[in-house]
């Protein structure tokens, strides 16, 4: 099953949206400070896509080399100086920075959408499969 980590969530705060962990076609779990989880490595290292709600989350050269499956980045905000948007490139990691997003959800369901349209997928276990076999 595709799983999805929202790391640096210190309040838990995606926890409390269950359309998030109601879905049977994928996993989310949510990670408190990364430097202090002892399930964060681990978690990091089988992760297909991350949603990042906050944008002191680096994702550079040493986070990256934690994350071998990753293939998606979700971040809200209008920036993304926290993200090495070149090295993602490079490895083939697709990433949607999200203007407005005022809800979690809304921005999952907006990176869905863009990957559902872009490769005419029909279900969630289509799209997730298809992440993992790229």
């Amino acid at each position: 099953m595709p799983l999805v980590v929202i790391p640096d969530d210190y309040q838990h705060a995606t926890k409390q949206i269950q359309a998030l962990h109601q879905n049977s076609d994928f996993e989310v779990v949510c990670l408190g400070a990364l430097d202090r989880d002892p399930k964060a490595e681990e978690l990091l290292s089988k992760a297909d896509a991350l949603i990042l709600i906050r944008e002191r989350t680096l994702i550079d050269e040493k986070f990256l080399s934690k994350t071998p499956n990753l293939k998606l980045i979700s971040q809200t905000g209008k920036v993304a100086y926290n993200i090495d948007l070149e090295l993602c490139k490079q490895r083939g990691i697709t990433n949607e920075i999200t203007y407005f997003a005022a809800h979690i959800l809304v921005m999952l369901l907006k990176v869905i959408m863009t990957f559902i349209s872009k490769v005419h997928l029909k279900t969630l276990s289509d799209i997730f499969l298809a992440i993992r076999a790229m």
